[in-house]
């Protein structure tokens, strides 16, 4: 959707290739042609990952790009400042100026200031994914990587694998990956690789933003059932999969997690050619002979039946074997060369937040993790108790999701948290704005702990519970913080006391 100033004329102009010049070709913005490729861009919730991402990458560009946010915490209040984009930390109606063009992110809602003040107005404004869709994809080869875990993660390998071996490659990850300096860069090459998001694009558009994404490469990760928010059931969750890979060339590819069902479901029927990865027999690209050795985990990729190569990564689970052979497949049938793609696996960094370390070797492991499903949490907790068999585990929970937040996965949840030792859980996120009967539960939850001989504490405050952990942690223990928010800045706090000179 694109909307227009009533005061314009029908001779319209576009956003194409990346700058807003005279054209009929594609989508009408203004009313003349500009004087220079550079223009006025306000992204109305610019510290959302995606869309600071955005904004660096339209920076790039060469254009003139500001914004606004509200609550901002890092890492991408600390990108944005970086990077030095101007923003301001609250949405006000007098604030938007008179850019050529609004991006409003997919968090604002109707009765925000700023949105109204641009409704009013008349300006012309676009969603985040169709502003990603033709200023950044047109013309390019898009690599969307999909599914309900492991998007990230898979995202910056893949970024990581083209970067390093294809110059100029372009990619947007949805978090901050070690291996680069910023979550995003323009692409001065064919090749972009873009994390593919389910949730919807904006108030006024209620698709799936990856609809806009034009992939050239689709990668299904997994699926299971999420954002329960905005969609009933698992099955209105496939259906928008499903119209996904009906937008997929015929001289595309699909690459389909072969060990999950509902990946496989989706991709049926498509009119593209698919390949499978994962670790079951029947899939085209397998990981096998796994074994960890030296803070490495590594495996022998096959493909078709065939070793092509010996892989050695640093990230922990096996999770993240099937995100690094996704990665691989899609390197391997773009054309690079196995054996540049094996030194490359073996460099990757990670993403911050992704089960990543806060402490050194010498001091307790002291991990921060994006949970956002309870499904993401059953896979960081046994990786965990797999890697420290030996260690007492400890889980800090963040019910802050809009899956995690109301008791539609009640069981799942209390399941997953049990494969920790001890749970200290913080209070719900938003709770004034969750009917009490639709409320996670942590009551329950302590209960069935109780009932398995374990520990579980309910601790709302944030300083109570730093508190409560620190006098109850012993200098063996493995503690993870898991929140897909910035927890009150709770596990660094807990890292720096843990690790005062890492």
């Amino acid at each position: 959707m694109i909307v227009k100033s009533r005061q314009y004329s029908k001779n319209l102009s576009v956003i194409s290739l990346g700058c807003i010049q005279l054209c009929r070709k594609s989508f009408d913005i203004l009313e003349a042609p500009c004087t220079s490729s550079a223009v006025k861009i306000y992204f109305v919730g610019i510290a959302g990952t995606a869309m600071a991402t955005s904004a660096l990458i339209a920076r790039d560009m060469g254009h003139d790009v500001s914004g606004s946010d509200a609550g901002v915490y890092p890492p991408m209040s600390n990108v944005l400042s970086g990077a030095g984009i101007q923003w301001h930390d609250a949405f006000r109606a007098d604030a938007i100026g008179n850019a050529n063009l609004y991006v409003i992110g997919n968090a604002i809602t109707r009765g925000n200031p700023e949105a109204e003040e641009i409704l009013n107005r008349r300006l012309p404004f676009v969603s985040l994914p169709q502003f990603i869709r033709e200023i950044i994809l047109q013309n390019k080869k898009p690599v969307v990587v999909t599914g309900t875990h492991g998007k990230t993660t898979t995202t910056a390998l893949i970024a990581h694998l083209f970067s390093e071996n294809m110059p100029g490659t372009g990619f947007m990850v949805a978090g901050n990956p070690f291996n680069f300096p910023s979550p995003g860069k323009k692409a001065d090459s064919d090749w972009f690789i873009i994390e593919g998001d389910e949730y919807d694009s904006a108030f006024f558009d209620k698709r799936s933003k990856f609809i806009h994404y034009l992939p050239h490469f689709l990668i299904i990760n997994n699926l299971e059932f999420d954002h329960a928010d905005i969609f009933e059931n698992l099955e209105a969750l496939k259906k928008t999969f499903r119209h996904l890979v009906r937008t997929v060339p015929q001289n595309a590819l699909l690459l389909v997690n072969g060990d999950d069902a509902n990946a496989v479901e989706v991709a049926a029927n498509s009119h593209t050619r698919i390949l499978t990865f994962g670790l079951g027999e029947t899939n085209d690209y397998r990981a096998v002979n796994m074994a960890e050795k030296d803070g490495y985990r590594h495996f022998e990729i096959v493909r078709h039946g065939s070793v092509i190569f010996s892989a050695s990564m640093k990230l922990y689970g096996e999770h993240n074997v099937r995100n690094t052979l996704a990665a691989v497949a899609a390197a391997i049938e773009a054309g690079i060369e196995p054996s540049r793609i094996s030194k490359s696996v073996q460099t990757f960094q990670g993403v911050e937040r992704r089960l990543q370390r806060l402490t050194s070797q010498k001091a307790p492991p002291v991990f921060d993790d994006f949970a956002h499903h309870p499904t993401a949490i059953r896979f960081t907790l046994q990786t965990l108790k797999k890697h420290f068999p030996d260690n007492r585990l400890i889980a800090v929970l963040e019910p802050r999701s809009n899956t995690l937040v109301t008791n539609i996965f009640q069981n799942e949840i209390t399941e997953s948290l049990l494969e920790a030792d001890i749970v200290y859980m913080a209070q719900l996120h938003r709770r004034d704005t969750i009917p009490p009967e639709k409320q996670l539960s942590p009551e329950s939850i302590r209960n069935a702990f109780n009932a398995h001989g374990k520990t579980m504490h309910f601790i709302p405050d944030v300083s109570d519970l730093e508190a409560k952990i620190l006098d109850d942690a012993k200098p063996s223990d493995v503690i993870v913080f898991m929140s897909n928010g910035a927890f009150g800045g709770l596990p660094h706090k807990i890292a720096k006391i843990l690790d005062p000179h890492p």
